[in-house]
């Protein structure tokens, strides 16, 4: 028996939850024009989305995206660019004012070389 298994590439992207409560993303990869955003928070009860502070356009790496802050407690916030940028962050492990990078959930912290952040 063989198995063949694959794999998506995922692009370098991060959330960062500022001291205000709102939540910032930015990407490592442009996108095209229909880009397909999502962001939204979580917890027991129920899912959220959360409002972008500015009309979205298409991703454009290194270009910081800002959003509200949630309406409710939540436990995790994810925002996306598209199904190949994602990056959350739990309650429990946010480093307020700082960028949290998705290859950071999977225990590497810190070992992913990042794009420039233009803020």
């Amino acid at each position: 028996m063989y198995v063949l298994a694959g794999c998506t590439p995922r692009f370098d992207a991060a959330v960062r939850v500022n001291f205000d409560g709102t939540i910032d993303y930015v990407t490592c990869s442009d996108t095209d024009e229909d880009t397909r955003w999502t962001a939204h928070s979580s917890s027991a009860e129920q899912w959220t989305d959360i409002a972008p502070l500015a009309d979205l356009g298409p991703a454009r790496a290194g270009v910081v995206v800002h959003f509200a802050r949630p309406d409710s407690p939540w436990e995790t916030v994810s925002v996306a660019a598209s199904t190949f940028s994602p990056a959350s962050i739990d309650s429990d492990a946010v480093p307020l004012g700082q960028w949290y990078w998705n290859d950071e959930r999977d225990g590497s912290r810190g070992k992913g070389e990042h794009c420039t952040v233009f803020e």
